[in-house]
Formats: C-alpha cells, structure tokens, sequence
C-alpha cells in the first residue's frame, strides 16, 4: 500500500508543497525500480512518473486546492494506489490598505498627470482594486491583478477632480478600504516679471527705486 503526504498539510497561497508517496514495508514486493506518479484529481502532476517519490510544487494557489493522489509501478507493469487527500491552500485575507497619490501630497497643477496607488501590506492570489471619488463613492476604476499595487492614472486633471478618493481591494475574503485622500488642483502661474519703475527710466545712485513684480 502507498501512503501520500503532503508538507506542509495546509499550504499558503503563494508557497510551496512537497508530495511525498510513502511505501509501507509490505510494498516493498513492487520490486526495484519503482516509478512515483503524483496527480490532482485526474490530472498528472510534474514532468510525469519518476524514481523520485517525492514531488515539489514550487508555486501554489487556491485553485490547486482539491483531492491528490499517487501510485507507484514497476518494470513488471505491477501498479498500486495510495488513498487520496483533500489538500485546501489557504489564502491570506488583504490587509491595510492605503491610498497614495503621485505627485505626494495630493497636490496637483492642472492639466498635469495624476496618480492614484492602492496598496496593500498582505493579501495572497488575486486581488480586486477599486478606485472611488467623493465621499458618496463614485466608481472610477477596477482592475484584477497578482499584486499588491496597483495604479489608476488620470491623465490631465481638470477643476472637477479636486475631491477626496478612496480605494478597496479584495482577494475574496472580505474586502479592505483605505482612508480617503484629499486632492487639490492648481491653476498654473505664469512666470512672473521683475521690472524696476518706469520702463527705460535710468536710476542713480541714491534714487528711490520701485520694484514690481507681475505674474
């Protein structure tokens, strides 16, 4: 009989697992060299059958969670089952998330480029981010990706888009919201002019001067 093992018995998502197809000692009749195959489900595990008994999954998600399995063979075309077990990879909820905004602070002139960052400390597989404006929460964005940042982009900001902004991001756990982030839009200033009284008029020393500048 064969004895299947997985290590660890309830793996992250993210981590690895290693499955190990144990022989108990009347198995030992297989006879010498014995092949290990490994599958989820139904579906073959690895580059197929090897010498090796055990099996290392580098990488695991919640998707691979289910039932697995692993049978042994021989030249002789003798094979055994080992029972099957229900592996389940947990998943790690997201957590504190937070807003920050490219230009810092939330200060923008208008006409330039905003961004929004949403990030998060922990969260494994798949994460939703969401973007929102005002406090009444306006949906701007939502995109799904394996991170934990994400970015929304406005590309010129006008006089409407200073507001305040909050984002969420979900893994499927229960979702995670920041803080809301106040952004202020700036009118461009032109470059300011220094001109010293009345245009052309020679100053000497110990005259009064005027300075003026205008933007």
């Amino acid at each position: 009989a064969l004895l299947l093992t997985a290590r660890p018995s309830r793996p992250k998502e993210g981590g690895s697992m290693t499955l190990t197809c144990e022989m108990q000692a009347t198995s030992q009749k297989l006879g010498a060299p014995v092949q290990f195959c490994f599958f989820r489900e139904s579906q073959a595990l690895g580059q197929g059958c090897s010498h090796s008994p055990e099996l290392q999954l580098p990488t695991v998600w919640r998707k691979d969670s289910g039932s697995y399995w692993c049978k042994a063979k021989t030249l002789a075309i003798r094979v055994t089952w080992s029972p099957r077990i229900q592996i389940q990879v947990q998943g790690v909820p997201v957590w504190n998330v937070s807003l920050e905004t490219q230009p810092p602070g939330g200060q923008v002139q208008k006409g330039k480029k905003l961004v929004l960052i949403c990030l998060a400390t922990q969260g494994t597989g798949d994460i939703t981010f969401s973007w929102y404006k005002g406090v009444l929460g306006l949906i701007l964005e939502t995109k799904t990706q394996r991170s934990l940042t994400a970015k929304f982009e406005i590309p010129a900001v006008t006089d409407s888009d200073a507001e305040n902004y909050f984002c969420t991001a979900d893994n499927g756990y229960h979702p995670s919201i920041s803080e809301l982030v106040s952004v202020t839009v700036r009118s461009p200033v032109s470059r300011p002019v220094l001109t010293l009284g009345a245009p052309g008029a020679q100053a000497f020393p110990g005259d009064m001067m005027e300075l003026r500048c205008e933007a």
